[in-house]
């Protein structure tokens, strides 16, 4: 796709007011989120929701910069080129919890940027981002890492489900029981997301 085509979402979602969040983002002269990286990206990256401070959305790739640490020194660990990836959040506003009516207004927004991005894989955090891209479905809700079938013929393009980097972070900021195996599974995650992005 071209930038006009991501240009065009832009224009067509940035006042978006479906939801409270909306008129919220607005009252406040904040922006809706559009995700950042290269348009002509080979994958991209759908996180639960853009991270805020001060009404502004912080760091690159809008989350926050633990995140974005994290998620480079996986990509550094497997010789991955940031540049393959657009990332974005399956809401577009700030919130802290996100709900049903949230993914569902949402919705034709995230599906306008992964068209206008048009990549060769779609990588999820967590199943919040599935269901945001997927749809809501008892697959979508039971899913476990790893690749997911769309199940859908028109789709060309592979969605990759794996762990939400921010609950990986707050369970090994908290010693949760198990956050080193999660941590494993993440870096194999991305071992098997660089081979279908090779493929």
């Amino acid at each position: 796709m071209t930038v006009q085509y991501l240009f065009d979402t832009i224009n067509k979602h940035e006042n978006c007011i479906k939801c409270e969040l909306g008129k919220l983002r607005i009252s406040n002269n904040e922006k809706v989120s559009f995700g950042t990286g290269m348009v002509n990206a080979k994958g991209l990256i759908i996180v639960p929701k853009p991270r805020f401070s001060a009404g502004r959305m912080v760091g690159p790739y809008s989350m926050d910069s633990e995140e974005v640490s994290t998620l480079k020194s996986l990509w550094s660990a497997i010789k991955m080129d940031p540049d393959d990836w657009y990332i974005t959040s399956a809401i577009g506003c700030k919130t802290e919890e996100i709900t049903d009516d949230h993914i569902r207004n949402c919705r034709d927004r995230l599906g306008d940027i992964v068209s206008s991005i048009s990549p060769l894989v779609v990588v999820c955090f967590g199943r919040t981002s599935l269901r945001a891209f997927a749809g809501d479905s008892d697959e979508t809700k039971a899913a476990q890492p790893g690749l997911f079938d769309l199940q859908d013929p028109n789709i060309y393009y592979k969605t990759y489900l794996t762990y939400d980097i921010t609950q990986y972070i707050q369970g090994k900021a908290r010693n949760v029981e198990g956050w080193q195996q999660i941590g494993n599974q993440i870096l194999e995650d991305w071992k098997n997301i660089k081979a279908l992005l090779n493929d």
